[in-house]
């Protein structure tokens, strides 16, 4: 009965993270046809040139080594150098185009955001604006409509973030099947234990925003003009100061006391994948020293073990928008 309702939790939370994926999209297509197409090709690129710099810096290496042998050495190297300056360009104009599609992309889908929370609270009845509850979920609402911005970046770099992991994981696996198995499996919990970090700490602060309120509400008091002169004729000042800080400190300590535990076990979990790295790299450096690869293939295969660490990683960095799911 357990398993049963554990699985129907995650079919759920797949569900929420679809339509989730797929909201932010249809945001981005309706703000701009043209920039999501840009900054949907801009995530491709990056790791895609990153690999092919990648093998040109292997051939580059061999040939300085003198492992690659060719009957004109000075035009080969030529060559490589060219194809490495070609590869940089692309790299620098590609992140500039970027960055400028992202700017403007990014105001777009803001001023829509604005729009469509304007237009709600504009249809909503005049009595719910008396209900604290309703101030509660506005302004759970209004943080999450701030951060979808951030949570659309997430979603576009999840496919720079698939296109770099099928690309390691298969260049890797031609070298050794158990070097991608490897670094999956001590990056992967850590990943998981950082989105699961996130998460929680986003919950607490929805579970705070009613502390939040009255917290801000007591300060406001305390420095508004208007209360200034009611404040010292009943002498409540230290008594809203009392309040103030009771309440900061009782939300401080549940932050403090999550972030705390968090951080140790994240801490952890981060030292496995670096014990992977560096067994892989010992592996490939003894294969070297036996004949069995080239010092190309070490600056190779590192630097794809490196690329793959950061795409198990970055879907994870979408915790932003999981947790918005």
């Amino acid at each position: 009965m357990g398993s049963m309702r554990e699985h129907t939790e995650r079919l759920k939370g797949l569900s929420s993270i679809s339509a989730t994926i797929g909201y932010c999209l249809s945001l981005s297509w309706q703000a701009s046809k043209y920039y999501t197409i840009v900054r949907i090709v801009s995530q491709i690129v990056p790791p895609i040139l990153t690999i092919v710099a990648a093998y040109i810096g292997k051939y580059l290496i061999d040939l300085l080594a003198g492992v690659w042998v060719v009957a004109d050495t000075g035009r080969a190297l030529f060559s490589l150098f060219a194809c490495l300056l070609m590869v940089s360009l692309l790299r620098a104009t590609g992140q500039k185009v970027q960055q400028y599609c992202q700017s403007m992309h990014n105001d777009l889908v803001s001023g829509k955001l604005s729009l469509m929370m304007m237009d709600r609270s504009l249809a909503a009845d005049l009595e719910y604006f008396d209900n604290p509850d309703y101030h509660d979920k506005l302004l759970s609402a209004t943080r999450d409509s701030s951060a979808i911005v951030s949570i659309l970046w997430s979603v576009l770099s999840c496919i720079s973030a698939a296109v770099s992991f099928v690309g390691a994981s298969l260049l890797l696996c031609r070298a050794n099947v158990l070097y991608a198995v490897l670094m999956i499996a001590t990056a992967l919990p850590s990943a998981i234990a950082a989105a699961k970090y996130t998460k929680s700490i986003y919950y607490l602060s929805l579970a705070q925003i009613n502390g939040e309120r009255q917290k801000g509400y007591y300060q406001s008091v305390a420095v508004d003009r208007g209360y200034a002169q009611d404040l010292r004729l009943f002498n409540a000042g230290e008594n809203i100061k009392q309040r103030y800080s009771q309440l900061w400190g009782e939300l401080f300590e549940r932050r403090r006391d999550m972030i705390r535990g968090r951080t140790i076990m994240t801490c952890l979990l981060d030292c496995l994948p670096e014990l992977a790295v560096m067994f892989i790299g010992i592996n490939i450096a003894l294969r070297v020293i036996d004949g069995l690869a080239t010092v190309g293939d070490y600056s190779l295969y590192t630097g794809l073990i490196g690329q793959l660490r950061s795409a198990i990683c970055s879907p994870y960095l979408l915790r932003r928008f999981t947790i918005i799911s």
